[in-house]
């Protein structure tokens, strides 16, 4: 199976929120991005569609401020961590950059 099409559960609200108060210190984000990463809480979602969610919540996250680009190489790595279970990180990770190759 390929590792995008692994099926993860993603934590409760509060839990997502701790980490991305741990990862990302910056008020905007947490008043702006937070509430849409968390509408994934306890969610099962495919690795795959945990990655395009957390693009679409930062190009959200991005209209008006800076660019996508910019956005993305600032939080997304922050994001995936806080966002999954800490046993699927590695994987979760390297199903990334598998999609970064497909991309290419």
């Amino acid at each position: 199976m390929d590792t995008l099409d692994t099926l993860i559960t993603l934590d409760d609200a509060e839990t997502m929120y701790r980490r991305l108060c741990e990862e990302i210190d910056e008020p905007r984000a947490k008043q702006k991005l937070f509430p849409l990463l968390l509408k994934m809480a306890g969610e099962d979602y495919y690795i795959s569609g945990v990655l395009t969610k957390i693009d679409l919540a930062l190009a959200d996250y991005a209209k008006g401020l800076c660019s996508f680009g910019i956005v993305h190489r600032s939080f997304h790595n922050k994001i995936m961590k806080a966002l999954t279970p800490p046993e699927m990180h590695d994987e979760v990770h390297k199903a990334y950059l598998v999609l970064l190759k497909k991309t290419k």
